[in-house]
């Protein structure tokens, strides 16, 4: 058994030093009423369409002719096969088509919203019960719609309305949870990304130097119609119902991991960790609400730990020739870590068969570099499990980008020197130590993460590495 370990200098060591529980609570609750947690329920009902289509197509929006009206339900169609797709990629267990490129830092906070979902979803009759019966008014509506279509297309001429008079007068809408609209959001952006391309603009290794050619991730409104075998609907609305989709699926995001951070027992949370989720601390950009990496990480990791049933992780790692490098190599190195109860660290166990087909939170990473160009895959396992894995996590959180700006600073060390402020010693120490510790983009000779989403060890066909 391979145990995560506290023996790597000061990068290792978990932080002892906690906030009171006063300024713990002040600060959160400041958060959380910036951020409107209070409208995030988890069972709120609200209308499907008119909340998928909002800002994109405003209530006021003008149909005039057949055509409006054939390519808006075509729209509409497309938009209810997205929460369909939603609904029966849960009940499949694909919790890889809930895994968006958003570029808002964010794929950590899905993948937690998904695992939590999952879990709650494979034990409860009355969420499978209810999604059976959404499934089956989205297939009533598709109908009525297609319907509709086959009669507007013998009409010349039509009366002039808004989009709300149409959705009302023909009855388009349905009501479901905000949890499925989550969830839809999620999946019409994974239907509409295309990754790991080459870019054909070359970037050095910070390892060797050598110039290596560049990989871009991208979102495109044409690949969702083929995704979702849907046709017809106007490229430039899809357009929009994919920019706002972002926006919405960052702010419910950010909203998301306050809650979770707020549920957590106290203490559990560092200072700088809580500081980092104060309001001041949350960037628009692009119009996305978002929060500091290393803040997002924490809270992630700190929520598996301290779940009821702790959420595993499945840590998958590979070598690479250089630190910019991506490409989809098989990866040598995957271990399952659980903690041994709620609270617990992380270490690496067998899996059981029930582990098999559970919801968990998987860690994608590299290593790289000409130090460790001959290690072996064993020879690293042994020195990856003289680590603690929570501060690896945490060290490398603090060397990433914190926002999805390359420059975007962290607002509450903005005015600040060395020296004047704890907290922001604290964090350039972490980013100093993990840069010693090769666990940085700078220095990936021990690990850099670089990907998180939600999946199960069966879907992922994992071969755990002994």
């Amino acid at each position: 058994m391979c145990f995560f370990m506290e023996q790597i200098s000061d990068f290792i060591s978990e932080p002892s030093r906690f906030t009171s529980a006063g300024s713990q609570e002040a600060a959160m609750a400041e958060a959380m009423s910036r951020l409107r947690l209070e409208q995030i329920v988890d069972k709120t009902n609200v209308p499907y369409i008119k909340t998928i289509l909002h800002n994109a197509v405003a209530d006021t929006y003008p149909i005039k002719k057949p055509a409006d009206f054939i390519a808006l339900s075509n729209l509409i169609v497309l938009v209810y096969k997205v929460a369909k797709r939603a609904i029966e990629d849960m009940q499949k267990q694909k919790y890889d088509e809930f895994d968006p490129l958003v570029f808002d830092c964010a794929c950590q906070m899905r993948a937690l919203f998904v695992a939590k979902y999952a879990r709650r979803y494979a034990g409860d009759e009355a969420m499978q019960k209810e999604n059976t019966t959404t499934l089956n008014s989205i297939d009533a509506q598709i109908k009525a719609i297609e319907k509709f279509q086959a009669t507007i297309e013998l009409k010349k001429s039509l009366p002039v309305m808004t989009f709300k008079a149409f959705i009302d007068q023909n009855k388009m809408d349905i009501e479901v949870t905000q949890d499925i609209v989550t969830l839809a959001r999620c999946v019409l952006l994974c239907g509409s990304k295309k990754i790991l391309e080459k870019s054909g603009k070359p970037v050095a290794c910070s390892d060797c130097g050598a110039t290596v050619d560049g990989y871009k991730e991208e979102t495109k409104p044409a690949y969702v119609e083929t995704f979702f075998n849907q046709k017809g609907a106007t490229k430039s609305l899809i357009d929009k119902v994919m920019w706002f989709s972002k926006v919405a699926l960052a702010q419910t995001s950010c909203d998301f991991i306050m809650k979770e951070a707020a549920a957590l027992p106290e203490g559990v949370l560092d200072d700088l960790t809580v500081n980092l989720l104060q309001e001041k601390n949350v960037r628009v950009i692009e119009e996305r609400k978002e929060l500091p990496a290393l803040a997002t990480l924490m809270v992630l990791f700190q929520t598996c730990r301290y779940e009821k049933s702790p959420i595993p992780v499945l840590l998958k790692v590979r070598r690479a020739a250089h630190t910019v490098s991506r490409l989809d190599d098989p990866y040598d190195v995957q271990l399952l870590l659980k903690p041994t109860a709620r609270g617990e660290s992380f270490i690496a166990v067998k899996p059981t068969k029930e582990d098999m087909n559970m919801p968990l939170i998987v860690v994608e990473g590299q290593r790289c570099g000409k130090a460790i160009k001959n290690e072996t895959a064993a020879q690293y396992v042994r020195r990856l499990c003289g680590c603690n894995f929570m501060s690896l996590i945490k060290g490398f959180g603090a060397t990433h980008k914190q926002y999805s700006k390359q420059d975007a600073t962290i607002p509450s060390f903005e005015k600040m020197k060395k020296g004047e402020d704890p907290l922001l010693d604290e964090f350039t120490e972490l980013q100093l130590n993990a840069k010693k510790a090769g666990c940085s983009h700078a220095d990936q000779s021990l690990i850099s993460f670089t990907h998180i989403y939600c999946d199960t060890l069966s879907n992922l066909k994992a071969v755990i590495t002994e």
